[in-house]
């Protein structure tokens, strides 16, 4: 194919002021003096009234909708002994997420509830502004581990550990997955293979700018960043028809070329 490159890559593992107060009892008193009426709402009302919505919020059950047989998934945790690690990116791997929650309360999970089992237009318009409850799924979690697993290896802990657990209390569970990444493996050599001779001075003078760097972790997304780097470098150069598929990569290791491999903690 022309223009093939070849990367042989061997790794290793809010309060009011005084003066608004004054301002405030100021205009009432003013108020007053002209005769305008202005009421004020008694605190004991406000209370009423907060304590009345908190009610509604709680008196409607979150599994409700929720089989018998089945489970809410009412939250999940991961935890990871590397800071390294992206904890936002590795959560992205975990589905589905539970309810979605806004000051603690499954606020579009308590829209649904309040629909009822009758078919009309409320309890039609409740379902489609509310949140269908989330159930939990064991095959969803052994998946999760799987995915877990697999963006590790992707970054280059071959050796990690997932381990999910799943606590059961009144109908709901709670997920937790913890991961120990072990030693990452390390690019420790790059080797630069051609079939298109043209372009190897080209390549070899802009290594500089590689993102594949020794010494640093292997990580998969960086491999991917470098094929269309080193497309769009070609691109400008005048190799409009250079596509970043005539990239490839191979991995050597002990198992394969025990001569070219030494492992190395970091």
């Amino acid at each position: 194919m022309p223009g093939m490159i070849l990367y042989n890559l061997t790794w290793i593992k809010s309060r009011m002021t005084s003066s608004e107060v004054n301002y405030i009892c100021q205009n009432k008193q003013n108020n007053l003096n002209t005769g305008h009426n202005i009421s004020f709402p008694h605190p004991n009302y406000i209370t009423l009234i907060c304590l009345f919505g908190v009610f509604l919020i709680y008196s409607c059950s979150t599994t409700k909708h929720v089989a018998e047989d089945d489970f809410l998934l009412d939250k999940y945790k991961s935890e990871i002994d590397n800071k390294a690690i992206d904890k936002k990116e590795l959560n992205s791997y975990i589905r589905p997420k539970p309810n979605k929650r806004i000051l603690g309360v499954k606020f579009y999970l308590w829209l649904y509830n309040l629909s009822g089992d009758k078919d009309n237009g409320l309890n039609r318009w409740l379902k489609s502004i509310g949140e269908e409850p989330v159930v939990w799924n064991e095959f969803e979690v052994d998946k999760n581990s799987e995915r877990i697993q697999l963006y590790m290896r992707n970054k280059g802990y071959y050796y990690s550990f997932v381990k999910d657990t799943t606590r059961f209390k009144k109908q709901k569970a709670r997920v937790r997955y913890t991961i120990e990444s072990g030693d990452p493996y390390l690019v420790r050599n790059i080797i630069y293979q051609f079939k298109d001779t043209t372009i190897r001075n080209l390549i070899i003078a802009d290594t500089m700018n590689s993102l594949i760097k020794r010494n640093e972790p292997f990580d998969v997304d960086v491999l991917q960043l470098e094929r269309a780097r080193v497309e769009y470098y070609l691109k400008s150069l005048g190799y409009y028809n250079f596509s970043r598929e005539y990239i490839e990569y191979k991995k050597r290791t002990s198992s394969i070329f025990p001569a070219l491999w030494k492992y190395r903690k970091r």
